[in-house]
């Protein structure tokens, strides 16, 4: 069997979200939930039910410091030897991974991973903003590659939680989204969108870029690889060249422009 095909789960028993909360006590500090929650992005309620999981496993431990509890590792050796011996199941298919104190990061391909990047959206709290820049070529690839139910469910959850999307696409968006059908547009009416368009070849590009919190990801649906860098640093820089291309822009009520189409 190829290594790719091998999920976390089969590997060492684990899910994809224990891994990452593995991943993050290694480093041999303790955590609070709510701390741990910000740094591998899960719900705070999600953390501490997998940590529960993993207690009964003698994975983890719940230690008190002053006056709360933090997390740590049951048995930091063995599980450290254990995760560095199985990385190759849980990153198949990275080329390299730079892991620092600042900076992390991480290349996965196949539209699992695609739909796991997009997910992320999701875990933001309400009003919450994601910034992206979408590449012509990408939203295209997106709409021939992954199922219509996948989209369907997906904007329904996110409008169910008032994330705000805040991006810049090219002129050529506008066509593309009159070739939707009539459930397509109304899968994507209603988000909280702040839009803006520019030349189409400043986006001609094979790529979704997304700034969620401190992470960017940048996403190549035709290729099916994605690349997540978490750095504080680099989402900042994003920002900005965000901001310069907003001011140059013209912005657009796209939910408007989709009643026009549905009408």
């Amino acid at each position: 069997m190829r290594r790719e095909l091998i999920e976390p789960v089969k590997a060492f028993g684990l899910s994809a979200k224990e891994w990452d909360i593995l991943t993050l006590l290694k480093t041999g500090r303790s955590f609070k939930v709510a701390t741990m929650s910000q740094n591998i992005m899960l719900p705070r309620t999600t953390v501490h039910f997998l940590l529960k999981k993993m207690r009964a496993r003698k994975l983890v431990k719940a230690i008190k410091v002053v006056n709360h509890y933090e997390w740590v590792l049951e048995q930091p050796e063995i599980i450290t030897k254990k995760i560095d011996a199985l990385r190759h199941f849980f990153y198949p298919i990275e080329k390299e991974k730079i892991e620092t104190v600042n900076l992390k990061i991480f290349l996965s391909k196949g539209l699992p991973a695609i739909k796991s990047a997009y997910d992320k959206i999701l875990t933001l709290s309400k009003t919450e903003r994601v910034y992206f820049i979408q590449g012509l070529k990408s939203a295209e690839s997106a709409l021939k590659k992954i199922d219509g139910g996948y989209f369907f469910d997906f904007h329904k959850k996110l409008k169910e939680r008032k994330i705000i999307l805040e991006g810049i696409s090219g002129e050529g968006l506008l066509k593309l989204f009159r070739g939707l059908s009539r459930q397509e547009l109304k899968s994507h009416a209603g988000r909280l969108l702040v839009c803006r368009l520019i030349p189409d070849e400043y986006v001609n590009f094979e790529a979704d870029i997304l700034i969620i919190r401190e992470t960017m990801y940048i996403i190549n649906t035709q290729t099916e690889e994605v690349i997540a860098i978490r750095n504080k640093t680099i989402s900042d820089a994003f920002k900005n060249l965000f901001n310069f291309f907003e001011d140059r822009a013209e912005k657009i009520d796209l939910n408007e422009y989709i009643v026009r189409l549905l009408k």
